[in-house]
């Protein structure tokens, strides 16, 4: 089986200049856990994930001390490090790349 056959067409992006909180929203809203993150011409610049924005909010305890973090840029959190395949990769094939470099990272 190909990557094509399962993957999702209907992508929701947004911009580096985004806000923290808009992401939480769409996060929220989508049921989603990555969302891409594109330039004015809708080139992948990077990816913010449910984990990003949770590191990156504040605090329940410290939320005067912290309450403008969600206003901050995505670009201020966004991983910009992507790896990624072409529509025609098996998925199996992905998923050992995808392994042998989280594999890679952790030894190094």
């Amino acid at each position: 089986m190909i990557i094509e056959t399962i993957m999702n067409e209907d992508i929701i992006t947004l911009t580096p200049t985004d806000t923290i909180h808009s992401a939480v929203l769409i996060i929220k809203e989508k049921r989603i856990r990555h969302i891409p993150i594109v330039d004015d011409s809708f080139q992948l610049v990077g990816l913010v994930s449910d984990r990003d924005i949770r590191d990156a909010a504040p605090s329940i305890f410290r939320t005067e001390e912290y309450k403008n973090d969600l206003q901050k840029p995505l670009s201020s959190i966004m991983k910009t490090e992507i790896i990624t395949g072409t529509r025609w990769i098996s998925w199996k094939k992905s998923g050992l790349f995808f392994a042998i470099t989280i594999s890679a990272a952790f030894q190094s």
